[in-house]
């Protein structure tokens, strides 16, 4: 890849390229929906040019912490529509779990098939200050448009 990069124009025609790149986006229309954003309408995918490369010795501890973020987010879910603990206990607050317009009242209690309610996630990542490591940065769990 970077003998590639080096041999068509190198480093100093980045940003030329990641221009053409972003233009190629809006010209074959991948946007993606902000529901609820004030701003509305479609905004283009945001791809950057060069791959984040992660190396195999970093990988496993980003994969077991990120593991752990979607068991913890299904384990939230579950008690949501399920025995609503966290609402007893005082952990979540009512009004941000039964005013929101996302929650399924009529779901509550229902056991989904598999047992598994939380089907995708995504992880934004970045690599800590002073090389601390990577920290989860965001977290989506709304399926892209266009996924079924």
């Amino acid at each position: 890849f970077f003998a590639l990069l080096a041999a068509d124009g190198g480093l100093a025609d980045l940003d030329r390229r990641q221009a053409a790149l972003a233009q190629q986006i809006r010209r074959n229309g991948v946007t993606y929906n902000v529901y609820g954003d004030a701003a509305g309408g479609q905004r283009p995918w945001p791809l950057g040019l060069l791959p984040l490369l992660i190396g195999a010795d970093e990988w496993p501890a980003i994969e077991a912490g990120i593991a752990q973020r979607a068991r913890l987010l299904e384990a939230v879910l579950a008690d949501c529509y399920g025995e609503q603990a966290l609402l007893r206990e005082g952990l979540l607050p009512p009004a941000l779990l039964l005013g929101h317009p996302g929650y399924l009242r009529a779901l509550h209690g229902v056991d989904p098939a598999g047992g598994v309610r939380l089907h995708v996630c995504a992880f934004d990542i970045a690599r800590g200050p002073d090389d601390s490591g990577w920290w989860v940065v965001s977290q989506r769990t709304q399926a892209p448009s266009g996924l079924g």
